[in-house]
């Protein structure tokens, strides 16, 4: 992960006003530090920082437990073809907190996108999602960041997660900072293409009620952004958009069958970490750039 492209002061600028208040050296302190260390670094979660550190245009509740934060991170030279891939949200966990003896209410732990930047993680738990980062980072710039940047439970209940909180009737205005953010992040890097995991990660981005069915053919389910139509995204050509299924353990294997087959691919499932879905999901992604060009 490279820190001397042209957006990255621009981008931490945006991060120390939306999200966070360390201040600009810290931030980019915290990025030094995983770019030194991103090749061997064992540790899980290790950064913290306390929940009064976030913004307040994150619109936290002050109950809020297990908070996290993942920040956006990136893969390649960014002179090529550009892809941003867009998750949901940090997901985090009692065990995640209870490893480095963190607060659950007090304290936020701050991450990446997947915890690339932890070569544990890369290498187990969310390995098939870096098989595809890792196959097209070899010949495009990939970006990687989260429809919700923040992460929490509204109490010690457990029973409601921060996006579930963010979409609910009377808190839905504030889902438009989160859009703000993302829409700041599109501007810096504009892609050529935005891949989305999952069916919410789609509807935020493209301020849609439905998604499409995920296991159709990508003829079927990609579109685009227009510019000129889309909030204020900076761009003066279309963004070509193509949501995707997730690639972790909650998307049925034969829905991911199907969706290979629609495609053109043999795919099984079975005694597969999802390692192999990735690396097709690289060809089908770098195969729809090729004719981008």
């Amino acid at each position: 992960m490279k820190l001397n492209h042209p957006f990255f002061e621009d981008l931490v600028g945006t991060l120390n006003r939306e999200l966070l208040k360390p201040n600009h050296n810290d931030l980019k302190s915290l990025y030094l530090k995983w770019s030194d260390q991103f090749s061997d670094d064992l540790k899980l979660l290790s950064d913290l920082i306390k929940k009064e550190s976030l913004s307040v245009s994150q619109k936290i509740p002050h109950t809020s437990v297990l908070n996290g934060i993942d920040l956006p991170t990136w893969f390649g030279e960014f002179e090529n073809k550009k892809i941003i891939f867009l998750g949901i949200d940090p997901m985090r966990n009692d065990r995640d907190f209870n490893s480095v003896e963190a607060d659950i209410s007090r304290d936020v732990l701050v991450g990446t996108p997947y915890a690339f930047h932890i070569k544990a993680f890369r290498e187990n738990r969310t390995s098939a999602y870096w098989q595809v980062i890792r196959e097209l980072a070899k010949s495009n710039f990939v970006y990687v960041t989260d429809i919700y940047k923040t992460f929490f439970y509204t109490d010690e209940t457990k029973k409601i997660r921060s996006y579930d909180y963010w979409n609910k009737a009377e808190y839905s205005n504030h889902n438009q900072n989160h859009r703000r953010l993302l829409v700041d992040e599109i501007n810096l890097i504009e892609p050529d293409l935005i891949v989305t995991f999952g069916a919410l990660a789609y509807k935020v981005l493209t301020n849609q009620k439905y998604c499409p069915k995920l296991s159709q053919s990508i003829e079927t389910t990609r579109t685009q952004i227009k510019p000129f139509t889309h909030e204020r995204i900076s761009q003066s050509k279309p963004i070509q958009i193509l949501p995707l299924m997730h690639l972790s353990g909650s998307t049925r294997g034969h829905h991911l069958e199907d969706f290979f087959n629609n495609n053109g691919m043999k795919y099984s499932d079975r005694n597969d970490k999802r390692n192999i879905a990735g690396y097709l999901y690289g060809q089908i992604i770098n195969d729809m750039i090729k004719k981008m060009s």
